[in-house]
């Protein structure tokens, strides 16, 4: 309490036997506090964002919603955006330290988790970094950039027992829980094929130079373990004609949606740690366009394209089939009387929240495993990867999932990895 509000910490000293003597008077910040629900400072879990563009300050909202974790770090290498975050908390709590170095954030021993919000390639290299140093990590779709970078950052995660929570929103729905319990369930038969359009891929950029790069944007940082470009405006735009277009920064929507679309289809057919075995990409037969095609070692088969009931996701079993994205309850069943059937719920490491945020603060306190976490993220995102793969090399491709390996496609094993510049590694 300062002068501002006419009591000097003096005159509150000389107050307190009258304070004694009325002991049902709360004081000031204790009331506020326990009427915000917000946890005093040193419960509070402090974290670091990397990343204040959208996805950065989407993140930091839900903070101020929850008053459960302190931002005592914005990091972009665009000052603007930094600044504007660090401004927009400052309104509410201390403002946050402001830099353009996620390795500063790092090296703070105050931080105990950092959020990860940058554009993908720099991804797995923050994420690595942050288990080294001892800190828990929030990541944005997708873990990385490539089927390597994912593998070594689940090893890197696991190996220094940090808790790692990607941002698959789904698995914190309660309508996509009820419609995973009804397929597990067996309600629908044996699953006889998926149909899911998972989106398409980024292409080499043949951008030039736009623009001039303004003294508030570190262009060499955000290139980061890319290969070196000339500054454009539209190639570090986040629309999708922007870096998410573009293979050296992003897998295209077949990654940033894709990982979605197949963590969902992992988790529904617990296959959540053996991925598919083969994969082929789009092509012509006669005047037909046949879509991404991606079998598992039983034969099932998943579509890259909208079943009959134009779903998200499609499962379609021998008795009836489930449309993820349709109906008022978020999926719906043919036949309708499917929904209501009673079946074993489901059965997970930790209770089920339907916040993935609270999720995060929970297990940071716990060191429990997050409903999405990053194993099951890892063989998510490899598919993916694969599926793009696929498409770049315009041939089917086998894979050996407990190898790690493409099966006979030597061209295929190139794209597995991605040399970085220095002094950028996982």
């Amino acid at each position: 309490m300062g002068e501002k509000r006419g009591i000097s910490r003096r005159s509150l000293l000389r107050a307190a036997p009258a304070a004694l003597a009325a002991p049902y008077v709360l004081r000031r910040g204790l009331w506020s506090r326990a009427a915000a629900k917000e946890a005093p400072p040193s419960d509070r879990v402090t974290v670091g964002i990397v990343g204040c563009g959208r996805s950065g300050s989407y993140w930091t909202e839900n903070y101020y919603r929850l008053k459960q974790f302190q931002v005592l770090w914005a990091c972009d290498v665009d000052d603007e955006r930094s600044h504007r975050l660090a401004s927009r908390v400052g309104r509410r709590n201390a403002a946050p330290r402001v830099t353009r170095d996620f390795r500063k954030v790092l090296a703070d021993a105050r931080v105990d988790a950092v959020v990860i919000a940058t554009p993908d390639h720099w991804h797995a290299v923050i994420a690595c970094a942050a288990a080294r140093a001892g800190k828990d990590v929030y990541c944005e779709n997708p873990i990385s950039l490539t089927v390597r970078e994912a593998r070594q950052v689940a090893r890197i995660a696991k190996r220094w027992g940090r808790v790692f929570q990607l941002a698959l929103h789904h698995r914190y729905y309660s309508s996509y829980r009820r419609a995973c319990e009804l397929v597990r369930g067996g309600v629908l038969g044996k699953i006889q094929r998926v149909h899911a359009p998972s989106g398409g891929v980024s292409r080499y950029s043949a951008m030039g130079a736009h623009g001039t790069c303004p003294d508030t944007l570190d262009w060499d940082m955000w290139l980061g373990p890319a290969p070196w470009a000339p500054y454009s405006k539209y190639r570090c735009s986040y629309n999708w004609d922007g870096w998410r277009s573009c293979r050296e920064y992003c897998g295209g929507s077949l990654t940033s949606h894709g990982t979605g679309v197949f963590d969902v289809i992992g988790w529904f057919l617990e296959r959540e740690s053996a991925g598919p075995v083969e994969f082929v990409p789009p092509h012509r037969k006669g005047d037909e366009t046949i879509p991404l095609t991606v079998r598992y070692a039983d034969g099932l088969t998943v579509h890259g394209s909208r079943g009959d009931h134009k779903g998200s996701i499609e499962f379609v079993g021998e008795k009836g089939t489930l449309a993820l994205g349709v109906g008022d309850k978020g999926f719906t069943t043919w036949p309708e009387n499917l929904a209501s059937a009673t079946v074993a719920k489901l059965t997970e490491p930790r209770e089920f929240s339907s916040d993935s945020i609270r999720d995060f603060r929970d297990c940071v306190r716990t060191r429990a495993l997050p409903l999405s976490n990053v194993e099951s993220a890892r063989v998510a995102v490899t598919t993916a990867h694969l599926a793009c793969i696929a498409h770049w090399a315009d041939r089917t491709i086998g894979w050996d999932p407990t190898g790690g390996r493409i099966v006979d496609n030597e061209y295929a094993c190139r794209l597995l990895a991605r040399p970085k510049r220095m002094p950028w590694r996982c």
